[in-house]
C-alpha cells in the first residue's frame, strides 16, 4: 500500500499485524487461587522516502484490545506521510529552544525513564527521585499515572505477578511526587503497601513493572501548543534512546528530527540535531500539554508535552 502511495517510497523494510492471548494463574500453598485471561492486537509499519540524495524513515502504530481498530491502510498511511513530510529538511542552528515533543516521543521519553518511578530502584540509590516523595518535582500541570484498571489498556489487568490486586497510582499529582511502584517487598521495606506493580517470568525472581503508565493530557488541541511560543522545535523523531540516555542522573542527550515552527505553524523541516537535558528538568518546565493522549506498544502514553527550553545542537 505504501509503495503506491507516492513514487517517493522507496522501500516499507517492516510492517506488521499481530496480536496475542494470555492465560495468568497463580496458585500457592497459601491459599491464592486466581487466574485472568487477556487479548491484544497490534499493527506497525516502517518505510522509507527518497528525494534527491535524502532519505527519510517514518514509523506508525496502534495498539488496540479490538482487532478492528487494526487497519491496514490508516497505518501504512500514517507511516508514509510521517516519512514524506520530513524531506527537504533544514539545518537548525545551535541554540536553546521551546520543545514540542509530539505525543509519540513523549511517552517514548516516559517509557525510557520510567524506572525512577520503580521503588525498588529508589532502595537501591539508582534513582534521583530518592528521598523526594511529597516534594514538588514537575511544573504543577503535570500529573504522572500508572493505572492496571484502565479501561481497553494494553497492560490492563485484575492483578499482578505476586497475585495482588491492581490498582490506579497517582505517581505526580500537580507537580508533586506521591508514590513510588511497589511490589510487596519493596513496600514492606518502606512501611506502606504494594501498588499491584510485581513482575516476573517464569525464571526471574519477582521485580517491578508499570502497567498503563502514562501522563494526563491537557485541554489544548497539539495546533494551539504552536503559538505559546513565537517560536519553537517540533520533535518527531529521537535516536539513540539507550545509549544517549541516563536514568540514574536523569540527563538524556539524542539525535532527533523535526520541525521548526513559527507564527502558530510548522514551517519546514529539520534534520541533523541533538536534543540535551534532564528528565527531572524537563517535568519542571512542561508548560503545555495537548489532548492527545497516545500509548506507545511499550504500554507508556503521553500526550504532546510543551518544554519551555531545551539545549539544540545543530
Amino acid at each position: 500500500m505504501a509503495l503506491d502511495s507516492d513514487e517517493r517510497i522507496i522501500n516499507v523494510p517492516h510492517a506488521l499485524i499481530g496480536d496475542n492471548e494470555d492465560f495468568v494463574k497463580i496458585a500457592n500453598s497459601s491459599g491464592l487461587n486466581t487466574e485472568y485471561s487477556s487479548n491484544a492486537c497490534y499493527g506497525f509499519s516502517f518505510c522509507l522516502a527518497k528525494e534527491g540524495d535524502e532519505t527519510k524513515s517514518g514509523y506508525f502504530e496502534i495498539i488496540s484490545r479490538d482487532f478492528s481498530d487494526i487497519i491496514p491502510q490508516k497505518i501504512s498511511n500514517g507511516a508514509s506521510q510521517k516519512a514524506l513530510e520530513l524531506l527537504s529538511a533544514h539545518e537548525i542552528q545551535s541554540g536553546n529552544y521551546p520543545i514540542l515533543f509530539n505525543n509519540e516521543m513523549a511517552a517514548t521519553l516516559l517509557g525510557t525513564f520510567w524506572s525512577i518511578f520503580s521503588a525498588k530502584t529508589v532502595q537501591e540509590g539508582q534513582s534521583l527521585l530518592k528521598g523526594q516523595l511529597g516534594n514538588t518535582i514537575a511544573h504543577p500541570i503535570v500529573n504522572i499515572i500508572d493505572d492496571a484498571l484502565l479501561n481497553n489498556g494494553y497492560n490492563t489487568r485484575p492483578f499482578d505477578d505476586e497475585g495482588y490486586p491492581s490498582q490506579k497510582t497517582s505517581l505526580i499529582s500537580d507537580g508533586i511526587l506521591q508514590s513510588y511502584l511497589h511490589n510487596t517487598m519493596t513496600a514492606l521495606k518502606d512501611g506502606t503497601i504494594s501498588t499491584g506493580n510485581a513482575s516476573r517470568s517464569y525464571k526471574t525472581s519477582i521485580n517491578i513493572s508499570p502497567s498503563n503508565l502514562y501522563i494526563k493530557p491537557g485541554l489544548s488541541s497539539k495546533s494551539e501548543l504552536y503559538s505559546v511560543f513565537p517560536k519553537c522545535i517540533e520533535i518527531v523523531q529521537l535516536s539513540g534512546m539507550h545509549s544517549g540516555c541516563n536514568t540514574i542522573s536523569g540527563d538524556f542527550s539524542m539525535g532527533a528530527q523535526g520541525f521548526y515552527c513559527e507564527e502558530g505553524q510548522r514551517k519546514y523541516p529539520i534534520h541533523n540535531f541533538t536534543v540535551s537535558g534532564n528528565f527531572l528538568q524537563l517535568l519542571k518546565h512542561i508548560v503545555g500539554l495537548a489532548d492527545d493522549l497516545k500509548f506507545k506498544l511499550s504500554a507508556t502514553g503521553s500526550p504532546s508535552i510543551l518544554v519551555e527550553n531545551l539545549s539544540i545542537s545543530g
